[in-house]
């Protein structure tokens, strides 16, 4: 089990995030600045999303996606301060949220929200020591299996038969993301997903 702390909660409306995709976010708001401040000067480089639940204010998911910031763009000048910053991120993990330690924060927004949470390495790096070798014995077995019975079962969707509405569909989505590279537009899926 990870170890317990202090993150910044970024919270999202009804996005799922999967693990390992990248996610661009315009940075408009004060609050979200300042964030993005805070975490570049102490190095982290992280914050966790979580969805808001849809019909209770301040109430939100028990597990978030951890957000890695994998680049920033300061364009204010651009933008005639509209937006503060363009950040690319990758997600890196999930965090079980224990506790909001400003609440209050949701309904004055004068700052970004905090949460206690722990970080669930499913991948069995996040944790991993200097001392620790990269191969495969030092990673925890039932995660290893886990992940081989993922990308298994992955594979055997992939080899049923598609209706044709289904590969039509699947089709459009691939031109899209293959147009959306082509025109440099801001990336929203990736060819990943």
């Amino acid at each position: 089990e990870g170890v317990t702390e202090t993150l910044p909660l970024f919270p999202l409306g009804g996005i799922v995030y999967t693990p390992n995709s990248e996610h661009i976010l315009n940075i408009f708001e004060p609050r979200y600045r300042q964030m993005y401040n805070d975490i570049l000067m102490n190095g982290s480089k992280r914050f966790v999303v979580a969805m808001c639940h849809p019909s209770e204010e301040g109430r939100f998911a028990q597990v978030g996606v951890l957000f890695s910031l994998e680049e920033l763009k300061e364009v204010s000048e651009m933008t005639a301060d509209r937006v503060k910053y363009i950040c690319n991120h990758r997600v890196t993990g999930r965090v079980r949220l224990h506790k909001v330690l400003n609440p209050e924060a949701w309904q004055n927004r004068d700052t970004y929200l905090k949460v206690k949470g722990t970080i669930i390495d499913d991948t069995g790096e996040v944790f991993k020591s200097d001392n620790d070798t990269d191969d495969e014995s030092n990673m925890d077995e039932n995660i290893s299996k886990k992940l081989v019975s993922a990308v298994k079962k992955a594979a055997a969707a992939d080899a049923i038969e598609k209706t044709p509405e289904e590969s039509s569909l699947a089709q459009s989505f691939s031109d899209l993301v293959e147009l959306q590279h082509d025109l440099s537009e801001d990336v929203r899926f990736t060819r990943a997903s």
